[in-house]
């Protein structure tokens, strides 16, 4: 588990760097991720389902939501494939 690492706090995700929360220990560049039939509802808020660049999958809601990067350092993968630094 790292340590010393802070983020931002909350932010509303379309698509950027961010962190899912429970989702990898680096940041992701995410795409917001259009799953047919995907209509996911949990305590009320609705569900929505990202794909980073690199193929790993997160969700986020009201309970938990996307956090801006802060000073956790970006996925190499991601970082790679973005033409978004």
């Amino acid at each position: 588990m790292n340590h010393g690492f802070i983020s931002g706090g909350p932010i509303e995700l379309e698509n950027g760097w961010a962190i899912i929360p429970f989702v990898g220990e680096r940041a992701h560049y995410w795409e917001r991720n259009e799953i047919e039939g995907f209509a996911q509802i949990f305590k009320g808020e609705q569900v929505k389902p990202y794909k980073s660049l690199c193929g790993v999958e997160g969700l986020i809601y009201a309970g938990v939501p996307a956090l801006e990067r802060g000073n956790w350092p970006k996925c190499k993968r991601c970082m790679r494939k973005s033409k978004w630094d």
